[in-house]
């Protein structure tokens, strides 16, 4: 098995930047990005207050422009209505924007 950064984490959020970032992306190109993103970003909170333009200037070797978006909405319902925590069941998952059966 190749070893990744998101494999060696035990934390719901950096689990969940990387389902998010992964979407459509190979493990590859990600991998370098993952982990400037959780440097800039260590946390939900951190996350909240960054705008999507930033996020999107961020991701743009990526591609995917919605990726962006998605994640902002996404985080906007982590930080607001579940004050900062991700949650772990399935149902909870997919409320989330750009959250799907296999993400979640």
């Amino acid at each position: 098995m190749r070893d990744f950064p998101w494999r060696r984490t035990g934390d719901p959020y950096a689990s969940l930047i990387a389902e998010f970032l992964l979407q459509r992306t190979s493990a590859e190109t990600v991998a370098p990005i993952y982990e400037e993103f959780l440097e800039r970003y260590p946390n939900p909170e951190t996350l909240a207050a960054a705008s999507v333009e930033e996020i999107a200037a961020l991701l743009q070797p990526l591609g995917l422009f919605f990726r962006a978006e998605r994640l902002c909405q996404s985080i906007e319902i982590i930080c607001g209505d579940w004050q900062g925590n991700i949650r772990a069941t399935e149902a909870d998952l997919r409320q989330l924007p750009g959250v799907g059966t296999y993400t979640a």
